[in-house]
């Protein structure tokens, strides 16, 4: 019996891919092949996704049916590349989780990345890992990665190495928009006396400078003075109007086009 037993582990052999704990220990035995994996080498080609891993891949994607030979192809090609580099010292690294891959991207600190893209051998999530591509070293920030992240709706986790040890930390918030200027509200005062005539034109077929029938009012839109010049008359009018905002003037004309004629004072 134990002979029986010996002869179908050897036939059946290894299972295929990486078995994780948790996305940490995920990083970390990523992290540990990176030196050899940039050359292409390590246990990296005993891990690549294999033609039939790759096809599933590209099956679960929402691809037209006549493309995903090509598509297929084309990965399989892209395994063969080079890295870009043949070293790279991560201090942080991103897991990235869809329903199809999983990404583990580092980060140097000096807005370089170093990626590489995983699928599962069972095509669902929580099975071994296979690696369908990289790694690849590009230039890309941590919060460009984060913003792709939230587009694709993707699951992520953020790691940083401390001591040689990788460990959890907080994703950072998004950093607060800047705040307005002087020269943004004379664009939107300008847009917004371009939007108004524009209405006007589709009811009337003319601009005009009456600005209460226009509705056109100079207190809400910020500014201390609206000038608006028409000429022509019905469907042949055009107008070019000037806003002042804050010793700023911008001008606006029929096509949209916006011009800072004047900056704000500072």
């Amino acid at each position: 019996m134990l002979s029986l037993l010996v002869s179908l582990s050897v036939l059946g052999g290894a299972p295929r891919g990486l078995a994780m704990k948790d996305h940490a220990d995920l990083v970390t035995q990523v992290d540990t092949r990176l030196p050899k994996w940039l050359v292409l080498g390590g246990d990296r080609k005993a891990l690549l996704a294999n033609k039939k891993e790759v096809a599933a891949y590209i099956d679960s994607l929402a691809v037209a049916a006549v493309d995903r030979k090509r598509m297929a192809a084309s990965v399989l090609e892209e395994q063969a590349l080079p890295s870009g580099a043949k070293a790279f010292v991560a201090v942080k690294a991103l897991v990235r989780v869809t329903e199809t891959m999983t990404t583990v991207g580092f980060f140097d600190g000096q807005d370089n990345r170093c990626s590489a893209s995983f699928v599962s051998t069972t095509g669902k999530p929580g099975g071994r890992l296979v690696l369908l591509g990289g790694p690849f070293v590009d230039q890309r920030t941590l919060e460009s990665e984060l913003e792709t992240a939230k587009t694709l709706e993707a699951k992520v986790e953020l790691f940083e190495k401390k001591e040689g040890a990788w460990g959890p930390m907080a994703i950072p918030a998004p950093p607060a928009p800047p705040a307005p200027t002087c020269t943004d509200a004379l664009k939107k005062a300008a847009k917004s006396v371009y939007i108004s005539e524009k209405s006007y034109f589709a009811e009337t077929d003319t601009y005009s400078n009456d600005f209460a029938k226009v509705g056109i009012d100079v207190k809400s839109l910020g500014a201390s003075s609206v000038r608006v010049d028409v000429k022509g008359a019905a469907e042949k009018a055009t107008f070019t109007a000037e806003v002042s905002m804050q010793g700023g003037v911008a001008r606006v004309d029929d096509t949209g086009a916006i011009t800072i004629v004047k900056p704000c004072a500072p």
